[in-house]
């Protein structure tokens, strides 16, 4: 009897790691581990997998080896308060109306609207965040629905040790999902200054170069805003091509530094037999300018700064080398975690489930959807497919914008001034969905409201160079 016993938990547990299958053929894993790695700042063509440069992010790469691609993944914003909290909650920065508030009472997160901390509790999870402050802090509400959350300026080499004594705390009895962001590839890209340094090298001609020497020599890479200010000072005036491409090796080894530490977090899961539990992802919240288009750091919607990479492991690996290429929304991230760990997807929000594109290339809605922010307000919206793209700047038609990315990807020949009708009817498209979100936002008001910039946050934002 008690090998009979044996056999069937044996068999039981073997249905769990394989996944129950639905109607899609996606298994799904009830009561797996999810572990959000988010690399804040992170492009899509700084990952090797979808660069084709194998040295760029060797451990990203093999976990995208043994997982599933997502190749077009679109950030929800430029910029880290409100596309963190549309990762979070299924629903766009005009819906959940957080901003990366400088001067202005900041808003949290609707207390009408639940985050996927709060879903996975609610569930049975006990939940891990760690982030790198700035503007993923309780100040704005990132903090529902975790046990445990810590928001401070530490990097990812304090806060993987922390976070897997979390799962040996926790992981026996219950499913664990942790979150965790970094700003480590953040300008002024200093993770590890005297790597910085050797970087330089062959650039010794550059202003950046000479900035750089100067920051590591005084030590300052703590000290993030005079860093920010020192390498970019009167930039447009100084700086020349070969100026970008150093601040680009900057960054490399930035990503460089990041890969590795992440690395050894997932072997130390797999030592652990954790990782084979886990649906892990690693994404951004948006890319990084070099240049590209006049500018530098992320002010900007465009392709560089919208596109981030997206790769989902799933327990053993199941479906690795998988690649998706129907367009995924930083808003689709929630309702396809969900989803994959065979939960119920939300009603009420704007995401959809991506899962149903993994096996059958289902098209979720061609359109995604990004929200041009600034310090304290929104700028306008973009709408996006894998032909088109258009940017609507609400009362300044003098900034409008359409590309036609199929034949030029690099956004370089707007067509705004006569618009094919392909273009038309998307911006068409676009400003219907902005009466949507009005209805949607309308449905939080009563839930709405502001937080309060005491002396500690002003002081990580300033670290972050956000209030200078």
């Amino acid at each position: 009897m008690l090998a009979l016993i044996l056999l069937g938990l044996a068999a039981l547990a073997g249905w769990w790691l394989l996944g129950r299958r639905e109607n899609d053929g996606v298994p799904r894993f009830p009561g797996a581990h999810l572990i959000l790695i988010s690399v804040d700042t992170l492009r899509r063509d700084a990952v090797g997998i979808y660069s084709g440069r194998p040295l760029a992010s060797p451990a990203i790469d093999r976990l995208a080896r043994e997982g599933i691609v997502f190749a077009d993944a679109v950030a929800a914003s430029n910029n880290t308060g409100p596309s963190h909290a549309s990762m979070l909650t299924g629903v766009s920065a005009a819906v959940h109306g957080v901003l990366n508030a400088k001067s202005t009472p900041p808003r949290l997160i609707p207390s009408s609207l639940p985050t996927m901390a709060e879903r996975l509790r609610e569930a049975g999870y006990a939940t891990v965040g760690r982030a790198d402050a700035g503007y993923v802090t309780p100040v704005f509400g990132f903090q529902r629905g975790f046990d445990d959350f810590k928001s401070e300026y530490t990097g990812l080499f304090r806060k993987l040790p922390e976070t897997l004594a979390f799962f040996e705390k926790h992981a026996a009895s219950k499913p664990v999902f942790a979150f965790l962001h970094t700003y480590e590839v953040h300008s002024p890209y200093l993770s590890m200054p005297q790597r910085a340094a050797a970087a330089m090298n062959g650039f010794e001609d550059t202003e950046v170069a000479r900035r750089v020497h100067s920051l590591v020599e005084d030590h300052v890479a703590d000290r993030l805003s005079e860093g920010q200010f020192r390498l970019f000072d009167n930039w447009k005036a100084k700086f020349t091509s070969r100026d970008f491409e150093a601040l680009k090796v900057l960054y490399a080894e930035c990503v460089k530094t990041a890969d590795s530490r992440i690395g050894a977090f997932v072997e130390d899961l797999r030592r652990r037999g954790i990782l084979d539990q886990c649906v892990l992802v690693v994404t951004s919240d948006h890319g990084e300018e070099f240049g590209e288009h006049g500018s530098v750091q992320h002010e900007e919607c465009w392709e560089e700064l919208l596109r981030v990479p997206l790769i989902v492991r799933l327990p053993r690996g199941v479906l690795a080398g998988k690649r998706v290429r129907a367009p995924i929304s930083g808003v689709d991230l929630m309702p396809t975690l969900l989803d994959l760990l065979g939960m119920p997807v939300p009603t009420g929000i704007e995401g959809r489930s991506a899962v149903p594109a993994i096996l059958r290339e289902t098209v979720l809605d061609p359109v995604t959807y990004a929200h041009h922010t600034s310090q304290d307000m929104m700028i306008g919206t973009v709408a996006r497919t894998p032909q088109w793209k258009v940017y609507d700047f609400d009362n300044r038609p003098q900034w409008a914008r359409a590309f036609h990315l199929a034949k030029d990807p690099a956004e370089r020949e707007n067509l705004s001034k006569s618009p094919p009708p392909e273009a038309q009817e998307l911006l068409q498209t676009l400003k219907a969905r902005r009466d949507v979100w009005r209805a949607m936002g309308a449905l939080h008001d009563s839930g709405r409201s502001t937080g309060v910039m005491d002396q500690e946050l002003l002081d990580q934002l300033d670290s972050l160079g956000y209030t200078r």
